[in-house]
């Protein structure tokens, strides 16, 4: 994240206070001075997650599965997503807790990775997400306003970036590079590992990702 005010302490790291009835408190830490920032968000209410930070954007999603970002420094720049759900109705899942199944069917959006900033261009940006639950990937295109699955992809992803492309790691370490497209094409990166992991990141170091 990052504030014109406070330029020269960027970047920050968000962090959620609490909730309130009409919205929640956002507090954003410098990780190069430890300065700390408080923020009202209004738009934060109850009956959304956040499920991402991207491109100096707040990613939301409801119960309807509905995306909303926000600018949650200006507080002017919104931008609200067509739903999830008619597009990529959810499937039948047999291999899943009945606590976890009724986590993911509330907020089936576990991460949400942008492309650009929305508001440098509204028409040319995409949103890529790890999914329902079975986690899979779908990604939204600002030029068409649709949703597309990526079925090329497979299932059960833990976590996605972007830096010139988009990367996802599922829960077995296989790292994927997905560029959106009709039809989107999937490169694999990296083959699965022998070991299964509870939960897999990709971070950046450089040129490599780990």
């Amino acid at each position: 994240m990052e504030d014109s005010k406070h330029a020269e302490d960027k970047p920050w790291l968000a962090i959620p206070r609490h909730n309130r009835e009409n919205g929640c408190s956002m507090r954003f830490q410098s990780v190069t001075s430890n300065n700390v920032y408080d923020y009202e968000l209004a738009a934060c209410t109850s009956g959304k997650t956040i499920c991402g930070s991207s491109s100096g954007f707040l990613i939301m999603v409801d119960e309807t599965s509905q995306i909303s970002m926000i600018d949650p420094l200006t507080k002017a720049r919104r931008f609200t997503l067509p739903t999830i759900l008619p597009s990529l109705p959810p499937k039948p899942s047999t291999d899943i807790e009945p606590s976890e199944r009724r986590l993911t069917h509330k907020y089936p959006v576990h991460k949400a990775v942008l492309s650009s900033p929305p508001d440098r261009n509204p028409y040319d940006y995409i949103l890529v997400v790890i999914h329902g639950e079975e986690r899979e990937l779908a990604y939204y295109s600002a030029l068409t306003q649709t949703w597309i699955e990526i079925q090329e992809a497979g299932r059960y992803y833990d976590d996605i970036i972007f830096r010139l492309g988009f990367y996802a790691v599922d829960e077995y370490g296989k790292v994927i590079l997905c560029e959106p497209g009709l039809p989107p094409t999937v490169d694999e990166i990296t083959m699965p590992w022998l070991l299964r992991a509870s939960k897999v990141y990709l971070v950046v170091m450089g040129m490599h990702y780990v």
